[in-house]
């Protein structure tokens, strides 16, 4: 349902919030009624994409408007659209592609989003100088359950 409401037109991490509340509000209401146990599940994720979810928001919005090479900004691209992975780190920001990490070519990328991970449906284009993303169609936050349930105290 993330996926969902991150790919909708107008998202705002205010709104992420008020989207995983509603949902948090309906799914303990349809258990109540003994209608669905969706609850029991949304709830394992709920921490984590609280947090996660409005962070993602922003990181959309600066790739759209920093994260693409601006020599393809409008061009018609001829690169195939794939599911990259994109991690923030110490060391800068990294992609990976075909099980190894290369670097990706974006510039001011802000410190918030140190040690986060994405995922990225885009475009990238391969050059001697590095990764570039050509275009971006979308950004998902990546949540660990196994992190999750430890802070949840389940095992």
């Amino acid at each position: 349902m993330s996926v969902w409401y991150l790919d909708q037109g107008k998202v705002s991490a205010p709104g992420s919030k008020i989207f995983l509340n509603t949902l948090k509000h309906l799914f303990r209401w349809l258990k109540e009624e003994g209608i669905s146990d969706a609850y029991l599940s949304f709830r394992k994720v709920y921490a984590s994409l609280i947090r996660a979810l409005p962070v993602a928001v922003e990181a959309k919005k600066w790739m759209e408007e920093n994260g693409v090479k601006p020599d393809y900004h409008n061009k018609e691209q001829t690169g195939s659209t794939q599911m990259v992975m994109l991690a923030f780190s110490s060391t800068g920001p990294a992609l990976l592609i075909e099980d190894k990490w290369l670097p990706v070519n974006l510039l001011g990328v802000p410190t918030m989003w140190s040690e986060h991970r994405f995922w990225v449906h885009g475009t990238v284009q391969m050059e001697p100088s590095g990764c570039y993303f050509t275009r971006i169609d979308g950004l998902y936050p990546i949540i660990s359950l196994d992190n999750q349930l430890k802070v949840l105290g389940h095992k």
